[in-house]
């Protein structure tokens, strides 16, 4: 009997053996929290009481949308480029693309996990300052485990050197305080989101609050409500 048992007791060693060599080729997607503020899905907070003003934001989409998605991201987080990679180009296509969803980027740098995310909101803003920044923001969350070098980036994209050098000096401070203003509306990890009416004085009236790694469906279920089910 202990023969069989330590026949046992062996194989199924082998087997853990072979499971964990390959669980470290070919590790599972993040699931848990890469640092405090980075998040996967979880239970929805309450939309903010205030309406929130998408002023000095990046956006993308009809200007004369009557409904907007407002992210809230950092560049340095994965769920934020999981979301920028395979979720955002779908949503481009359904309802930004044909004007019915005006889409608004807001750069909220988790410092104290990520030590390049204030550095890459920089670079993501000065490049917009030469009206490219949807470029940079693409080029970043591709290029998102080798942030170093933002001269670099600026170089890919065409951006006058000088001027983009003197922008990413001055720059750090302008997102700090757009930092606070998110706050405000309860911000606390990314990526956050905001959907809701688009006011007549140009804010947010948030009906719908998402956060974390989420799916294509969860936006369209979002959505497609203040569309009339479009």
């Amino acid at each position: 009997m202990l023969h069989k048992l330590e026949a046992v007791v062996n194989i199924a060693i082998l087997f853990l053996a072979v499971w964990i060599g390959w669980r470290m080729i070919h590790p599972p997607e993040p699931t848990a929290s890469s640092g405090a503020g980075a998040i996967t899905e979880r239970k929805e907070g309450p939309p903010p009481s205030i309406p929130i003003p998408l002023t000095g934001y990046a956006k993308r989409g009809n200007a004369d949308a009557a409904v907007a998605l407002l992210e809230y991201s950092d560049f340095q987080c994965p769920y934020c480029r999981a979301f920028a990679l395979n979720t955002l180009p779908a949503l481009q296509q359904k309802y930004i693309a044909t004007g019915k969803v005006l889409f608004a980027f807001a750069e909220f740098p988790l410092e104290n996990v990520h030590s390049s995310a204030l550095s890459a909101a920089s670079a993501a803003e000065c490049a917009g300052e030469q009206g490219k920044f949807w470029e940079m923001h693409d080029l970043l969350f591709k290029t998102q485990t080798e942030l170093a070098d933002f001269e670099a980036h600026a170089a890919v994209l065409h951006l006058h050197a000088s001027a983009f050098s003197k922008c990413i000096a001055s720059m750090p401070t302008a997102i700090r305080i757009a930092e606070v203003a998110a706050r405000r509306v309860a911000v606390s990890g990314t990526p956050t989101f905001f959907i809701g009416k688009i006011q007549r004085d140009g804010t947010l009236k948030v009906t719908k609050r998402l956060t974390g790694s989420l799916p294509i469906g969860s936006f369209i279920r979002a959505l497609d409500p203040l569309l009339g089910g479009t």
